[in-house]
């Protein structure tokens, strides 16, 4: 049975991981999520987006189904400014992600005995963007 279920749910299982090297660029958009490395600059209320411009720069861009945002956390920040920054860029880059069918937001370091610092707060834009989600 939990194989008939899991022909209706796209999962971010189905696709392999693959950190983005903007020297290699985008090999292959249908079978791989793309992971970005979203860093707050130090003491700044700024976050260092440039890995994410490379990736929609890439020609195969929007081909990308799935997309890993990994938010990095910086003691002197508020982190709901840094999850506010990702969904913005997610959301402005809408038209170059138009086959984008799984998506996660979320911390870059996975502690087993902590819970997320980031303040995740209304994602009703990305899915207003990203309809396929």
């Amino acid at each position: 049975m939990s194989e008939s279920i899991n022909q209706f749910f796209i999962k971010l299982e189905n696709w392999k991981f693959q950190q983005f090297n903007p020297q290699v660029g985008i090999t292959d958009p249908e079978n791989n999520a793309y992971a970005i490395q979203f860093q707050p600059e130090n003491r700044s209320k700024k976050m260092n987006l440039g890995t994410f411009y490379t990736l929609l720069q890439d020609p195969q861009a929007s081909q990308i189904q799935a997309l890993i945002c990994q938010i990095g956390y910086e003691k002197y920040w508020n982190d709901n400014i840094s999850f506010g920054i990702v969904l913005e860029a997610l959301c402005d880059a809408y038209e170059k992600l138009p086959n984008l069918q799984a998506l996660f937001i979320g911390d870059a370091e996975q502690h087993e005995y902590r819970k997320s610092k980031l303040a995740v707060f209304d994602i009703r834009p990305i899915l207003e963007a990203f309809p396929k989600l």
